[in-house]
């Protein structure tokens, strides 16, 4: 003959299955949390009355820029950010003070601003050292004239870079 062995569930058995359940719930909540609190503030302006104050300034700069027709190109390599300005007709924009902010999409830890300094004819160059990963370079090149030229491009920078 054998021996059957019931399990009877009892309301102690409940309560620890209970507790252990919303024990992982909270963990994992706590875990995620942090985590997010780490890699981004959500900030995405100081002062957002401050921020939208200047939304129909900069809605009109960006008219200005598209009726000029100017185009760039932007790239990352062998250390370096290098831009260069064209205008309507394809020539290099010459004389213009260009400064480039680099930034995570996600993070504020490594962001920099840095000058570009004009190199070869209508090329701007700066050296600087970049982590792998994605980035958000925002482009503001001003001519003695005032004109800008703003742009933001999302670029990839490979592991070694």
């Amino acid at each position: 003959m054998t021996s059957v062995t019931t399990f009877r569930l009892t309301g102690r058995h409940v309560l620890f299955a209970m507790l252990a359940f919303f024990a992982v719930i909270i963990a994992v909540n706590l875990t995620m949390a942090v985590l997010a609190s780490r890699s981004w503030s959500g900030l995405v302006v100081e002062n957002g009355f401050v921020a939208s104050q200047s939304f129909n300034r900069d809605l009109a700069e960006a008219k200005r820029q598209a009726a000029r027709n100017w185009s760039a190109e932007f790239g990352f390599r062998d250390g370096q950010v290098r831009f260069l300005p064209r205008d309507a007709a394809g020539a290099p924009l010459l004389g213009f003070a260009v400064t480039v902010s680099l930034r995570r999409p996600a993070t504020s830890r490594d962001d920099v601003t840095l000058p570009l300094d004009e190199g070869r004819r209508g090329e701007y160059l700066a050296a600087v050292e970049v982590k792998p990963g994605l980035w958000d370079a925002e482009v503001i090149a001003t001519s003695t004239s005032g004109d800008v030229f703003r742009q933001i491009y999302r670029i990839h920078v490979a592991g070694g870079g």
